[in-house]
């Protein structure tokens, strides 16, 4: 949009509104001035007191203490000679008084046009404004992703690509000819080839030209120091939102660069990934990793040569995240093979549940789980009962329990659930499975048959058919997670209905977090992670359990338990596990590797390895030994000062001089003997 709009209207009317009131103020005293010079003689006294009360002060200072009805003809003579001084006719002052009126009045119309284009000039900000968030939502969606080849294809077609493109269309064909072949062209791409510049754009899904205009997808720079997660997921990000959702949403947001695999693989025989891009930080990412057949996960491990496919997939994955640090967190066995083949993975495995407590787990699935918790660096536990049963068999864990979305629960919707024949509503929402004790609720609605008993989740085990003898229990279905406020505003109490079973009695409840949120009264059954509650949720066994939902029904909410719930909830959420997580992983102990080079002569080579070590490890308890076996060439004064430099990244250096070449082995076990470390990597320069 064109404009005359100055660079700051407001000042500039601010101007002319300040020069209007100065020409005002002339006109008001001019005018001051032609009425005492056309007044009659004989009207001389009315004459003078006007004068006198119009020109204040400069009258009084040029008459003095001047009584009309002693002079009047010395008043009238003053006044004359007054308006004789001012060197004007009134004639001038009348054209004077034009030329300033259609002055203020081209002043005013300016200072009018200049705030209607200032107020258009806002609304096209505004305009521009919406469009922009418009334009990222649509840029963000799966849609426009999944589109892309088809607009790159367009352009093509329209003669709209330069030489630049072309080229590298040309040469992305070559690659894709070459991998057919059987040739991994990329596997002599150097590391510091494959590394991006801070803050540089990458390129999505290896198995498409990553050179074609149009595929270009934002991967931000992680946060300095912080590894990359790989979340290996139990469930798909579009599934229910839970745990997994939740904790690697909050890992972005602290700055790690989160690649969430998830269990749905794309059916594709040729090795390649699916990406989506969720939010738009640059760092948050779901991956589907193609296998062929795309099978389920949850009731069996992968077979050898899926287990080949996976890792070429993965590999196509790196490919495109360059990543140097890693943070393997693994929510399920079936991932096992693949924990250990991200670059420095630190392994974390996520326990949130008893898995021996799921009917439809194989045997080689718990013993996949079991070789997990022996080899990760650390496991993080959900629940006290976890931890029990973990940490003897594990090498550090951690108590990382489940948390709420507060800034989500704890606001009232704009619209809230009514029961339409006016009842109290008695709630629950989450899955309705077999560990849901449908005995407790029959018993509750019956003992309160004036309330409606509202159960909000997906039914997997036919509730709806076992009650649907009591007419005050409703089923909704499963309902998208955006809706759930709605519900949980309509609840006057909420339940925690489930079996104790070892599937529950191992359950730390989400739901319970959220609950507590929005400052709902909850009834729970007698689980153990009851008492972290702090004494908000009233805990009850199956023989006291309606009585407690009435006790509640019947009393005055007091504010400040409902204060007391939003409290709590506001310190258990989501950001706060996964601060807890990286407190966690600080703490690891890393045990020292020990590397020893033995040289003799060739010094080049020395230099190079050397460099090469320190500059593509960040492991920070590596202790690189170098012994010499007498060299000639220069090699143990240049070692000297090596070790006397000291490493840029905090790595031990040694250096160890022999007096005369002690031949392969023993040149090797000097070295061997002096490490100090638990793992004992043996180089040549």
């Amino acid at each position: 949009m064109k404009t005359n709009l100055p660079l700051e209207p407001v000042a500039t009317v601010a101007d002319l509104q300040a020069a209007v009131a100065s020409l005002e103020s002339q006109l008001a005293e001019y005018k001051v001035v032609r009425k005492a010079s056309a007044v009659p003689a004989a009207d001389a006294p009315r004459a003078v007191g006007t004068v006198k009360s119009q020109l204040g002060e400069q009258l009084k200072r040029g008459v003095g203490p001047v009584d009309p009805a002693d002079d009047r003809e010395a008043c009238v003579e003053f006044t004359k000679q007054h308006v004789a001084g001012q060197h004007f006719s009134i004639g001038d002052l009348a054209a004077q008084k034009r030329d300033l009126e259609r002055a203020l009045e081209a002043a005013r119309a300016r200072a009018s046009t200049l705030l209607a284009e200032l107020h258009a000039a806002r609304h096209q900000c505004s305009v521009l404004s919406q469009s922009e968030r418009t334009l990222r939502q649509v840029v963000e969606s799966r849609s426009w992703r999944w589109t892309r080849p088809l607009r790159a294809a367009v352009r093509l077609m329209r003669g709209e690509w330069g030489d630049h493109e072309k080229t590298a269309l040309r040469a992305a064909l070559r690659r894709l000819a070459a991998w057919a072949l059987g040739q991994n062209v990329n596997a002599r791409t150097t590391l510091s080839e494959r590394t991006p510049a801070m803050g540089s754009e990458a390129r999505a899904p290896a198995f498409v030209p990553d050179e074609v205009p149009g595929w270009t997808v934002h991967l931000a720079a992680a946060g300095e120091g912080l590894a990359d997660v790989f979340v290996w997921a139990v469930i798909d990000w579009d599934f229910r939102m839970q745990r997994p959702q939740h904790l690697a949403r909050s890992l972005a947001a602290r700055g790690h660069r989160v690649f969430y695999i998830s269990n749905n693989f794309v059916n594709a025989s040729e090795p390649g990934f699916h990406l989506d891009t969720l939010g738009g930080s640059g760092r948050l990412f779901q991956v589907h990793l193609n296998l062929a057949g795309a099978p389920a996960i949850y009731f069996g491990l992968p077979a050898p040569e899926q287990v080949r496919a996976l890792h070429a997939s993965l590999a196509a994955l790196l490919g495109w995240t360059h990543t140097r640090a890693s943070i393997s967190l693994v929510q399920h066995p079936y991932w096992g093979h693949l924990l250990r083949s991200v670059p420095n993975a630190q392994v974390v495995y996520d326990c949130m549940d008893h898995h021996g407590g799921f009917d439809n787990n194989a045997a080689c699935v718990l013993e996949a789980e079991e070789a997990i918790i022996r080899d990760a660096e650390l496991v993080i536990v959900t629940s006290s009962w976890l931890e029990q049963e973990i940490a003897p068999k594990a090498r550090t864990t951690a108590m990382i329990r489940n948390a709420g979305e507060y800034d989500f629960f704890s606001v009232t919707p704009q619209e809230i659930f009514r029961d339409p024949l006016g009842r109290a509503v008695i709630g629950y929402y989450g899955a309705i499975a077999e560990w849901f004790d449908l005995d407790l609720v029959r018993a509750v609605a019956r003992a309160h048959p004036q309330a409606l008993v509202l159960l909000v989740g997906n039914d997997t085990v036919g509730a709806a058919a076992v009650l649907a003898d009591v007419s005050n229990v409703e089923f909704t279905g499963e309902v998208p997670y955006a809706l759930l406020p709605y519900y949980l505003y309509g609840f006057d109490v909420t339940l925690l209905p489930f079996q104790i079973i070892p599937l529950t009695l191992a359950t730390n409840p989400v739901k319970v977090y959220e609950y507590l949120a929005a400052g709902k009264p909850v009834v729970a059954v007698d689980l153990p992670e009851m008492v972290q509650f702090e004494g908000l949720v009233t805990v009850a066994d199956s023989a006291g359990f309606a009585d407690a939902v009435g006790n509640l029904l019947a009393r005055m909410e007091n504010p400040i338990q409902v204060a007391a719930r939003r409290a709590f909830a506001a310190g258990q959420t989501w950001d706060h596990r996964a601060a807890s997580l990286d407190d966690a992983l600080a703490l690891i102990t890393e045990p020292v590797v020990s590397v020893v080079v033995l040289t003799y002569n060739n010094l080049a080579f020395t230099e190079a390895c050397l460099f090469s070590l320190e500059a593509y490890s960040d492991y920070p308890q590596l202790e690189v030994i170098v012994v010499d076996n007498a060299s000639s060439d220069g090699s143990p004064e240049w070692l000297r000062g090596w070790a006397q430099e000291g490493s840029a990244r905090g790595q031990r250096r040694r250096v160890i001089l022999n007096e005369e070449n002690l031949g392969f082995s023993a040149g090797n076990n000097v070295g061997l003997a002096a490490a100090t470390g638990e793992v004992l990597v043996l180089l040549n320069n």
